[in-house]
């Protein structure tokens, strides 16, 4: 009898603390950039998601590494809900016929990580740790209007800016996210963002436009972030750090990991995948994006590399690892599956092994060349590897 007690006292406090894990817990500080919220449990980061609509200006920075494991059981299964994004367990804002709020703080992360996030939401779309960054806005058409090519002089514009949000210094580790649309790593939409000194590795499943750091990004400045991601997605485009980079600058960053193509035009695991008139994959009206080794759109990329590992049988002409707007950047050939010429900036795997073949990038402050890596790595970077 004494025994049965126990047990039921132990499934009673189980229960108990992991209800407790999921609960809001506010941090010390008041948001001021003199005494920013100071995160170190996963509490924090949940009153963070559910006090988003006050973060306007405020400031943010973790103290410590934390390990998010415990996410796998939170939200019937579903996991963390995003900071700054709606979803349908998370109604008040709709409910109000509002929007729900973006995050538009300060996120130090202090050089810290959060490992082993877990999402699974393939019905919810740009879920990430950051749900949406800066106001809110939709990407433009496509078409010859957004086709004109971003300037270094532009770009480098959206350093000197004082009325940013920023995002720095911090790693999300082994993530494990399943996403409806539009999935990343780090945020969803980023809109006039500094992010600096950030990574982000593990799985990321998603229906169409999958991508290591943010899905769309307008007006944001990006430097010494890389992101390494093994796609397990069949039938979306892959963008390294983006799948749209509007207005957006990125420089001195890079992309690793694996992604796979359709292995045919009609994929039995996939009801309604067609192959398009354009001749790329179409999945319930959605058009496949082109596979990428950086990211597209009306951006610019400089002195940025990608060593994905395209993965299977297949190789298609859908494949273009380097775009137009890209200065001093480089992609593996082998990698990827694609000729090394006459596409500049393509090179074999044994000169991406090479500092010599990445003119004028700064390998005294920046970067490293390591023995044995198989390309480049950031030193910012250098004790998440």
């Amino acid at each position: 009898m004494k025994i049965k007690s126990l047990v039921a006292l132990f499934a009673a406090c189980f229960c108990l603390g992991s209800f407790a894990a999921n609960t809001p817990i506010t941090p010390p500080g008041d948001g001021s950039k003199e005494m920013p919220y100071l995160i170190s449990k996963m509490e924090h980061l949940v009153w963070m998601q559910e006090t988003v609509e006050n973060s306007y200006r405020k400031y943010y920075k973790l103290t410590c590494d934390l390990d998010a494991s415990e996410t796998k059981s939170w939200n019937n299964g579903k996991g963390f809900i995003p900071i700054g994004m709606e979803t349908p367990s998370n109604k008040r804002f709709r409910e109000k016929g509002k929007n729900y709020p973006p995050f538009l703080g300060h996120f130090d992360g202090g050089g810290h990580s959060i490992s082993n996030l877990y999402i699974r939401r393939p019905e919810e779309d740009y879920a990430s740790f950051f749900g949406k960054v800066g106001a809110d806005w939709m990407p433009p058409p496509s078409g010859p209007q957004v086709l004109g090519k971003f300037t270094r002089e532009q770009a480098q514009s959206l350093m000197n800016r004082d009325n940013v949000y920023v995002i720095k210094d911090l790693a999300l580790l082994n993530v494990d996210f399943t996403i409806g649309i539009y999935g990343a790593g780090l945020a969803g939409k980023l809109t006039d963002c500094q992010v600096s000194g950030c990574y982000v590795s593990g799985t990321i499943t998603a229906n169409k436009a999958i991508s290591g750091l943010t899905t769309f990004s307008l007006r944001s400045y990006f430097s010494e972030c890389a992101s390494n991601i093994n796609y397990e997605n069949r039938f979306c485009g892959v963008a390294g750090f983006t799948a749209s980079a509007d207005q957006s600058y990125y420089c001195n960053c890079y992309s690793s990991g694996k992604f796979k193509l359709p292995e045919s035009s009609i994929d039995p695991k996939h009801i309604g995948e067609v192959r398009s008139k354009q001749g790329g994959w179409s999945f319930n009206g959605h058009h496949i994006w082109t596979m990428t080794g950086l990211g597209n759109g009306r951006g610019l990329f400089e002195n940025c590399y990608s060593n994905m590992k395209l993965q299977g049988s297949r190789r298609s002409e859908k494949v273009v690892p380097m775009f137009e707007n890209e200065e001093n950047c480089y992609c593996s050939a082998d990698n990827f599956g694609v000729s090394k010429e006459p596409t500049k900036g393509i090179v074999s795997n044994e000169n991406m092994r090479k500092k010599e073949t990445f003119k004028g990038w700064d390998f005294e402050n920046i970067w490293e060349m390591k023995s044995g890596r198989k390309a480049p790595s950031l030193r910012k970077l250098e004790k998440w590897m």
